[in-house]
Order: C-alpha cells, then sequence, then structure tokens
C-alpha cells in the first residue's frame, strides 16, 4: 500500500512584546497581516529591564538537542521532535519525544527542578528502539476497588512508515514507583516492553488484517470516564486518525490480571459530518472536561488547513457528538494540549498556531504560521465558537526559518507540539520542538530540539501590565 505523509511547510511570521499586535511588513512574506490582530505576548526573548522574578519565563531551558551520544540511542541525534509531558505526583515531569520527524526511536527525560533541568532516563527495552511514530504520554488513577493504584502508559502508532510490526498502535507501561500514605505513585523509571493492538501480529484479543488500521498520533488525547452516576471510572477514551482522516475512539480497561484491553475502534464524528471531516482533514484531536465535569469537547486540527480548527462536544461521554463548530481564529492550529490552572481556573491550549495571508483567508496554500504559541482563555470561549477569543495569547519562543539571525513576527511552522502540564501552584510547563537557534549559531544553527518553557498566569499579566486573575 502506498504511503502518504502529512507534509509541514515552513513559512514565516511577527510578535510583538506589547500587548496590542502590530502588523507589518517582511522582506520575505509580502503580505499585510493587518487582518489578523491578535492579543499576543511574546516570551521569545526577554526584554530590557525585566525583572528578575519574572525572568524565567522567557528563558528556553534545554531538554534535548541532537548530535550527542546517549546511552538510550548508541547513535548520534539529527532531529528531536514531537514531545508529550506528563507530571508525576511527586513534582518530576516526564518528556516523551521520537528521534526523527514523528517517527523513530522513542526517548524519554525526567526533570526533578519544575522544567529548568533535564536528564536522559535510560535502560528502556529495545522496544523503544523500534517505534514508529510520535509518542504521547498518561498518567492513570485508578478509582473505586483500585483507588490509589496508578500506571503511566506511552502510545505509539504504527502508520507504517517503518512497519517493523505492522500496523494499530504499540503501548508500554510503567508500574515502577513507590507506596505514599496508601497510595502508589510511579515513576517512570521502568517500563514494560510496547505492546501492539489491532494489526496482524497484535495481542490476543486484538488482531486485524494488515492496513485497516494505519493508526497515526495515538493517543492524541486519552480522557477517564465517568460512570452513569457521574463518578469517574476505570475506563478511558483514547483517540487516534487514519490517512483517510477517520477519527476513531477506542476504550482502554483492564482485566482481572491487569492486562490492557482496547475497544474494537469506533468513528467519532456521525456519517452527517464525514464529508466536512475528510475534506477539512480532522486529526489528532484534543479531548478536555468542561469544568463542571459534565461535557467533553474535542479540538480538531484541520490538516488542509482551508478552514479554522473545529470543535465538537459531548454530554454522554463520548458515545454522542455534536456537529462541528469552528473556532476563533486564536484557537487555529494543530496539535492542540489543553489544561486548567488549578489556581485561577483558566484554560490553557497549546498549538501549532494556522493564518492566512490577507485576502487569501482560508484558501489552500495560502497559509503561514506564527509559530508555537498558547491562548488562554475560558472553557466557554470554546462554546462561543468565532467569537471566543480568550483573553490573549502567548509567543513561547521563536523558531527559525533558512537564514533568519534575528526574531520577527515569521515563525518557522515545524514547531508547537507540546506537551503542559501545570501543578498545584500554578506552574505551567510547556516542552516543544524546533529551531530555536538564528542561522549562524556556533552549534544549533541548524539543528530541531527540544525546548521547556515555565511561567504562571499572573506573572505573565504582572509582567506585561495586566490586570490579575482572581484566585481561588
Amino acid at each position: 500500500m502506498k504511503k502518504k505523509f502529512l507534509a509541514l511547510t515552513a513559512c514565516a511570521l511577527v510578535v510583538a512584546t506589547t500587548v496590542t499586535f502590530a502588523a507589518c511588513s517582511s522582506s520575505n512574506f509580502d503580505a499585510s497581516l493587518e487582518s489578523y490582530k491578535m492579543n499576543i505576548l511574546d516570551l521569545s526573548a526577554a526584554p530590557a529591564g525585566v525583572s528578575a522574578e519574572h525572568e524565567y519565563m522567557f528563558t528556553n531551558n534545554i531538554v534535548d538537542t541532537p548530535d550527542k551520544e546517549v546511552i538510550v540511542a548508541k547513535k548520534p541525534q539529527s532531529y528531536l521532535g514531537h514531545p508529550d509531558n506528563v507530571l508525576l505526583d511527586n513534582g518530576d515531569i516526564i518528556t516523551a519525544y521520537p528521534v526523527g520527524h514523528g517517527k523513530g526511536e522513542t526517548l524519554l527525560a525526567r526533570s526533578t527542578d519544575d522544567g529548568i533541568t533535564w536528564n536522559q532516563i535510560t535502560g528502556m527495552p529495545e522496544s523503544f528502539k523500534l517505534t514508529e511514530e510520535t509518542p504521547t504520554i498518561y498518567k492513570l488513577d485508578f478509582t473505586g476497588a483500585r483507588a490509589g493504584d496508578q500506571k503511566l502508559i506511552i502510545a505509539s502508532a504504527r502508520p507504517g512508515w517503518n512497519k517493523v510490526k505492522g500496523e494499530g498502535f504499540d503501548v508500554t507501561v510503567s508500574n515502577s514507583g513507590k507506596e505514599v500514605d496508601g497510595e502508589w505513585q510511579t515513576d517512570g523509571a521502568v517500563w514494560q516492553p510496547h505492546k501492539n493492538y489491532f494489526s496482524e501480529h497484535g495481542e490476543a484479543g486484538h488482531v486485524e488484517k494488515d492496513g485497516v488500521f494505519e493508526a497515526i498520533v495515538a493517543m492524541a488525547s486519552l480522557t477517564q470516564l465517568k460512570d452513569a452516576s457521574g463518578n469517574l471510572e476505570n475506563r478511558w477514551m483514547g483517540i487516534f486518525h487514519d490517512y483517510d482522516y477517520n477519527v476513531y475512539k477506542t476504550m482502554l480497561t483492564f482485566d482481572a490480571d491487569d492486562n490492557m484491553k482496547w475497544s474494537y475502534p469506533a468513528r467519532v464524528i456521525s456519517d452527517e459530518y464525514r464529508d466536512m471531516e475528510k475534506d477539512l482533514a480532522f486529526c489528532e484531536p484534543e479531548t478536555l472536561r468542561s469544568p463542571d465535569g459534565k461535557e467533553l469537547a474535542m479540538i480538531f486540527r484541520a490538516q488542509t488547513k482551508i478552514s479554522n480548527s473545529y470543535v465538537i462536544f459531548s454530554t454522554d461521554e463520548g458515545v454522542t457528538w455534536t456537529g462541528p463548530k469552528a473556532l476563533s481564529r486564536e484557537l487555529t492550529g494543530e496539535r492542540h494540549k489543553a489544561e486548567y490552572d488549578p489556581l485561577t481556573g483558566k484554560l490553557l491550549i497549546t498549538y501549532r498556531a494556522i493564518n492566512w495571508k490577507l485576502g487569501q483567508e482560508h484558501e489552500k496554500n495560502a497559509w503561514y504560521s506564527r509559530g508555537w504559541l498558547t491562548w488562554v482563555g475560558d472553557y466557554d470561549d470554546l462554546k462561543k465558537g468565532n467569537a471566543g477569543t480568550g483573553d490573549y495569547v502567548l509567543k513561547m519562543a521563536h523558531t527559525y526559518s533558512g537564514e533568519d539571525t534575528d526574531i520577527s513576527e515569521y515563525a518557522h511552522a515545524d514547531t508547537g507540539y507540546a506537551g503542559l502540564t501545570i501543578d498545584n501552584s500554578g506552574l505551567a510547563v510547556m516542552a516543544s520542538y524546533g529551531k530555536f537557534s538564528p542561522f549562524g549559531h556556533a552549534t544549533l544553527s541548524d539543528k530541531t530540539y527540544i525546548v521547556a518553557k515555565r511561567f504562571r498566569l499572573n506573572d505573565i499579566n504582572a509582567h506585561f501590565g495586566l490586570t490579575a486573575f482572581p484566585t481561588r
């Protein structure tokens, strides 16, 4: 079967350090951005006079860089991409990422100091060297009769790019850790070999003939579901898509012997909206709960880049969904990851921005990117669709194109997949990949590597002279 690739084009873009986003011209981009004024705050470089207490928000904390030997890889790295984060109960953050553009060996790094410094986690099973695609990492907290139990899992799809073990998707589990106050806390130090699901090589009960599920970005989201009484249960909804832009859900449970069971994948979007799903190429969805816990929202990347991003809603734990609703330009982009700030209740969504040239909105091949952004707002903004602009958008870090040496509005588009964690103190830590060094940098000029950015919302507001968000 001929394999298709989801191509990324690198275009370029501008962000001012002021609250208002200013239109400008560029020698390598001939369209005015007047129609794309947005409330963007720039964290890509510390401005003159920044206070010592706020300087940390502008620092690119290096997670990992290419072209060095690491024990787990046993070879020089050339490109590091597409990280995902998980926050452990002890405050550690683990980031999983591939050696290569969305495919290749999976590496893990850990931070024990809130995302400032990072170290490789070594001693992984051989299966980590054989993964094929972008890894996603999640913490599972069990409830009911298993309350106090916990696991970490990493999923990695097999779209058929390398075809080491067929297709479907692979999952690895970590149970290692220790008991704290009667509850198990995983540490992610030891991992089991990956198991394959829904291919001709799948685990017992999960075998499917070759090519049925050419999964891409599994699990783009993994959401713990509730029972009929509204209580969390030991069942998680995982989401992936395929080359024809069918978005699938599969339910994760565990049997009496603690073996993973994934339900047979079923399409998420109803047949009524299948043409829209395929024509706009919905993929890589993020799923999140409403603040009251009664509703699920699912945000889609629109890969054809001829529309805004879209959202659907479910009030029956993902059984049925509303029709797709277009989101605002402030939320239009790719690979959304969402978390709530426990201090302010604000919703943070990080993503790769997608925009269009003036007068060519939603036209094919007229898009460009502002790079790695984070939107700050409320869940109700998702319900408002196009009118849900939120409070503001953060430019996280600049990614350089070609021979660029200056930070500008125009960013290299190969960035924006980002892990996102927020701890109880409101500290948001995000890790993303990209060309974060300007042309001519002594060692990282043309390298794609991973950095972490850190901030608290009211530190953002204080630095930029905005009113503080009320805290709970």
